[in-house]
């Protein structure tokens, strides 16, 4: 809990040193010669920090001539934040790439692949 006086002309201002993953109310209200208009609230979350480590022994699991299957350990416990979410980016060898977010999963299958193409994929958290 805490109050910020943000000096006219300013609209907007910088909130710093508050706790990852945490969802404030932010109060605002105009305040002339001692006088104080209705205020307008809103919430707002932060985000988590990223994590120090990364996934561990990427591997495929399954492959069709339309699919690949990947899976990874999840980033040990001491790396983590406090979101078990993975990034997985997929590309063929003309770079086109792809990008899919996962919540708590440690498997992603590409599906509607092209037959005979190379893929690379990265699994970020």
């Amino acid at each position: 809990s805490g109050t910020e006086t943000v000096a006219a002309p300013l609209t907007q201002h910088t909130l710093m040193g508050l706790e990852e993953f945490s969802t404030y109310i932010i109060t605002v209200r105009a305040v002339y010669n001692g006088m104080e208009s209705d205020s307008v609230s809103t919430s707002a979350t932060t985000l988590p920090s990223a994590p120090s480590g990364a996934p561990q022994n990427v591997s495929e699991v399954g492959v069709t001539s339309t699919s690949i299957s990947v899976q990874w350990d999840q980033v040990p416990c001491i790396e983590q934040n406090s979101d078990n979410s993975y990034i997985v980016r997929y590309s063929n060898s003309t770079g086109e790439t792809q990008m899919s977010p996962l919540q708590n999963s440690q498997m992603f299958t590409a599906s509607g692949l092209t037959p005979n193409t190379t893929y690379s994929f990265q699994v970020a958290a």
